[in-house]
């Protein structure tokens, strides 16, 4: 399964705005168990120009006993 994300927030008319861009998939790998890495990427963290672009990866992991 792959899914894609956008999402803007603007604080208030005075202070700027924070957009998000993500990419995740999951896969399936057995009946028991599914792995789904997640990526992405923060432009103007905390709604400062000023701030790099961050990068963020994580990885989600469902067991099923």
């Amino acid at each position: 399964i792959l899914g894609a994300a956008f999402s803007y927030a603007q604080l208030s008319a005075d202070l700027g705005h924070e957009e998000v861009f993500e990419l995740t998939y999951q896969a399936i790998c057995s009946r028991w168990l599914t792995v789904q890495p997640d990526l992405q990427f923060i432009f103007h963290p905390g709604a400062r120009y000023s701030a790099p672009t961050a990068i963020v990866l994580g990885v989600r992991c469902n067991v099923a006993f």
